[in-house]
């Protein structure tokens, strides 16, 4: 391991220790106990969602979810929703500006098809775009959606992005659904007249 990190670390119960649940740590403070979900780490915000009834739900590294069709068709088409924390005043075209960015990067031939503000519950950015196709696949659609969660007080805002992928010819006939679905996605638990923008 990197450093002989490994041959540091020892067994705790053979570690002597002051350590005292009233007592003071030199100058750090007596440690105190701390648990998630709490005031200290706040879990992501609770929300609902519509899925067709015919879809799996699965969890998937780096991500909250994905679904897609149960069965295993040509007529694919895989739905991730991931999270992440930024800072209080990201602006939506921030991160709109920099995911383009990222993947005009590692993928220099995309292609734009549409980009806007869409206002369900909260206002979405939705990007929509194409990547030609790898030897005789089809060309791959994919459609971005960036929203905050809830705004509280705290330094960071809850930042989540839908990512939904199709071949380019299924494109319409999925896109009503992606629609139905994205629209469907709710925050529970917070004041209407307070709703993330």
């Amino acid at each position: 391991m990197v450093g002989g990190m490994v041959a540091a670390v020892t067994d705790a119960s053979d570690t002597p220790s002051e350590h005292s649940s009233s007592g003071s740590d030199g100058d750090f403070g007596a440690l105190i106990t701390l648990g998630y979900p709490g005031p200290a780490f706040r879990p992501i915000p609770r929300f609902t969602i519509d899925v067709p009834s015919s879809w799996a739900v699965t969890e998937f590294p780096g991500a909250i979810f994905i679904m897609g069709p149960a069965e295993d068709t040509e007529d694919w088409s895989n739905v991730m929703l991931t999270h992440q924390r930024v800072l209080r005043d990201t602006a939506l075209e921030k991160v709109a500006r920099d995911s383009w960015d990222n993947l005009v990067a590692e993928n220099p031939d995309v292609d734009l098809k549409d980009e806007r503000l869409v206002r369900f519950q909260a206002v979405h950015y939705v990007r929509e775009l194409e990547f030609p196709p790898l030897g005789d696949a089809p060309p791959v659609s994919r459609l971005d959606s960036f929203v905050f969660g809830p705004v509280g007080d705290h330094a960071t805002v809850d930042l989540f992005h839908f990512t939904w992928l199709n071949p380019a010819p299924l494109g319409r006939h999925f896109k009503p659904l992606y629609v139905k679905i994205l629209s469907s996605f709710r925050f529970i638990d917070i004041d209407p007249d307070d709703e993330s923008e």
